[in-house]
């Protein structure tokens, strides 16, 4: 499937430090771990989650942190571009970086 080649692919240019890459992958695996806390938890929908709240308040600022341009991660390969990234995040089911305008 896709998902599995982009996966390997990112786990790749993780090896040779590919910060976007390894940022990615952080990210897919934080995905699957909430996904199976949800179930672990026995989710049962909202009121499962008010309780919660206070667990995930944090999340979108600290993700917005993650997604930031690292200075270090900028070079020409195409690697490297926003677009590509996003194609590759959208095949793992992720969303897509933050353009810098």
């Amino acid at each position: 499937s896709s998902a599995k080649s982009a996966e390997q692919m990112l786990e790749e240019l993780g090896k040779r430090g590919n910060k976007l890459a390894i940022k990615a992958l952080e990210e897919r695996q934080e995905n699957r771990r909430c996904l199976k806390r949800k179930v672990d938890d026995g989710y049962t929908g909202p009121s499962a989650t008010s309780s919660k709240n206070t667990l995930f308040r944090e999340s979108p600022s600290e993700r917005h942190k993650s997604n930031q341009d690292d200075p270090d991660a900028k070079t020409c390969h195409a690697e490297d571009s926003v677009e590509y990234w996003n194609d590759q995040r959208a095949k793992l089911g992720l969303k897509p970086l933050k353009e810098k305008k």
